[in-house]
């Protein structure tokens, strides 16, 4: 898939909630709730073995309007980090002896950043007070390929993603919640990945 074939979805996930906005009477929606996020990327699918696939941080921050304590919707700016490129590097002895370990190498670095529709339906309350929450997003991510700092290359890409999570409240203004998802993009290089975070969510 590329990102021009996956521009009509992106439009009808789009129109559905501005629809479901206006749809909505004005005394049902609530203030936002500012969202932070912070974790880990892992499981990176990688176009070559070993390379930008080892995962890194991951960090969001975004608003989320809740609906009749059922739902939740919103925007969100995400960066993740995929990994590096480590080679090492190793001579070998013309005289015939022993190959001498240079150590390792860092040849490039890749990540992405991005803004997405996000969506959430609370499920079922759990132990402790949690309670369990599915979640999705969809958006557009730019993807990043570096050298200690140096841009080599960027491209563009739509995508989105399915996860679950639990959260508990603190009061009427404050929560805490832990989420694990998986994200699918149509960017060649980098198809899928991982994540498992943190999340802050605090409503003035």
């Amino acid at each position: 898939m590329t990102p021009r074939s996956l521009a009509p979805a992106f439009a009808v996930v789009a129109a559905g909630l501005l629809g479901a906005v206006a749809a909505t009477p004005a005394r049902a929606l609530e203030r936002p709730a500012l969202v932070f996020q912070f974790g880990h990327t892992l499981a990176v699918g990688s176009a070559v073995a070993g390379a930008y696939d080892d995962g890194g941080h991951t960090a969001s921050f975004g608003m989320l309007w809740p609906w009749e304590d059922r739902f939740r919707f919103g925007v969100m700016l995400t960066a993740n980090d995929f990994g590096s490129r480590i080679e090492d590097i190793t001579i070998a002895d013309a005289a015939g002896g022993p190959s001498k370990d240079y150590g390792s190498v860092e040849l490039g670095h890749r990540g992405s950043w991005g803004g997405s529709w996000r969506a959430d339906a609370v499920g079922p309350k759990l132990r402790l007070g949690w309670r369990s929450f599915a979640t999705a997003h969809y958006g557009y991510v730019r993807y990043k390929y570096d050298q200690v700092g140096h841009t080599l290359g960027a491209q563009s890409a739509v995508g989105g993603g399915l996860g679950l999570g639990a959260e508990h409240p603190f009061g009427t203004h404050h929560a805490i919640g832990v989420t694990a998802s998986q994200t699918w993009m149509s960017e060649e290089f980098t198809r899928r990945f991982a994540s498992v975070a943190l999340e802050w969510r605090w409503r003035w």
